[in-house]
């Protein structure tokens, strides 16, 4: 789960409402749909495709699909993120929890404890779901170099404008802005950023900057 959390960028709330049928292994897509999937952030259909950051938590994801599908033989209308089952132990007043059932969770507060469970095992400072969007917006907007990237990632993000995408989630961190601004070449030999990149890239990238701007007037 906390795998999926990263690679896929949803939202808390969708990933807890989201059905096995609305994950496609063959080729990592997730199909978000208000008919199948609660907690939609806005009313539109689309598909989005988990980021291949790391190919070891991928392989996660889909030993946990297979897990569900081909061991657990849950239906495909189960939820892809199952709830703890609790029962209460023989001949004892104590309720214990040692696996799950094919339901929904109702709230999202499981879903933070499990992960600031994992983060206390781990010996880690504890991070909400949400902050691993923010991170992945991150990791991918230092790996885009051209507009048509930024407006695949954005689309993936379900953002209607890639402005979003690259505003409210793409804030550099206080410690990265003190490395940035003390590297900055003022002198007058700076190269001109023309020869730093692919003509033809730099071209794009100047059209996504007014393509910005543009954004901030509307």
């Amino acid at each position: 789960m906390i795998s999926f959390t990263l690679l896929s960028g949803m939202r808390d709330r969708e990933m807890i409402n989201i059905p096995i049928e609305c994950f496609y292994p063959q080729n990592l897509e997730i199909f978000h749909t208000p008919k199948k999937i609660k907690g939609i952030k806005g009313k539109g259909t689309y598909q989005s495709y988990l980021f291949r950051f790391d190919e070891k938590m991928i392989g996660y994801v889909l030993d946990w699909y297979d897990y569900l599908v081909k061991i657990k033989t849950y239906p495909l209308t189960a939820p892809l993120f199952p709830r703890n089952k609790v029962e209460q132990c023989e001949n004892s007043k104590a309720f214990t929890c040692n696996t799950f059932e094919p339901e929904f969770w109702k709230t999202t507060t499981p879903i933070r404890e499990i992960f600031k469970q994992r983060f206390e095992e781990a010996g880690m400072e504890y991070y909400s779901p949400h902050t691993f969007r923010h991170t992945g917006n991150r990791i991918i907007k230092n790996a885009c170099k051209s507009i048509e990237e930024f407006q695949a990632v954005s689309q993936n993000f379900g953002h209607r404008h890639m402005s979003t995408t690259f505003s409210a989630y793409a804030k550099i961190p206080a410690y990265q802005v003190q490395d940035i601004i003390a590297n900055l070449d003022f002198s007058s030999k700076r190269k001109n950023p023309a020869n730093d990149f692919d003509l033809q890239e730099y071209k794009e990238f100047q059209k996504f900057q007014e393509f910005k701007r543009m954004q901030n007037i509307n």
